[in-house]
């Protein structure tokens, strides 16, 4: 795609809400990580319309106010109301938006809450654009992706780019296993 053509869905894709479009809530209590989430999304192959939040407090409001959102891409870790929280009070009102949780944490997520209170994902902030993107599509596909699952082990190239793969592909048969079990919370 040209640039120009980039740069004019990117000023769409931030504006009004056009029917068609796919509507991304981002939530994140880091200025820098919300506006890096914000471009990386706004352009991405997808119509996205995206929103921007600094806590799940102001998402549950629009969503009171009427406002409707097919993905949310939230942290897991925030002061005001934390990722689990978010997907508590979700639950309660009975919303079926998919919700992706990210995270920069360094130790092991809590994937079994995240999937008991219906997140539909999980990634690390860490996460390449092009794999965050594919993940994306597969939540809004109504498929899940969290690191656990062993469906991500049979299929790597799905969702990792070419240079992630060839990390992986350098260790060895026990660093492999190692590294699985360490995803897996062991």
């Amino acid at each position: 795609m040209k640039s120009q053509e980039k740069i004019q869905r990117q000023k769409s894709n931030l504006g009004e809400r056009s029917p068609d479009q796919i509507s991304i809530a981002i939530i994140d209590d880091h200025s820098l990580v919300l506006d890096g989430l914000r471009r990386t999304l706004s352009v991405m192959d997808g119509d996205y319309h995206i929103v921007s939040a600094a806590s799940p407090m102001e998402v549950l409001a629009r969503l009171s106010a009427g406002e409707v959102f097919d993905l949310f891409v939230c942290d897991l870790i925030m002061e005001s109301m934390n990722g689990l929280a978010f997907l508590a009070a979700l639950k309660s009102r009975k919303s079926q938006i998919p919700v992706l949780l990210i995270s920069g944490m360094t130790m092991d997520p809590p994937i079994n809450q995240m999937k008991a209170l219906g997140a539909k994902g999980f990634v690390h902030k860490s996460i390449c654009p092009k794999s965050l993107e594919k993940i994306i599509q597969t939540i809004l596909s109504g498929d899940t992706f969290f690191p656990d699952d062993p469906k991500n082990d049979e299929a790597p190239s799905e969702y990792f780019t070419e240079n992630e793969l060839n990390i992986v592909h350098r260790l060895t048969p026990r660093q492999l296993d190692v590294l699985k079990a360490l995803a897996k919370g062991s």
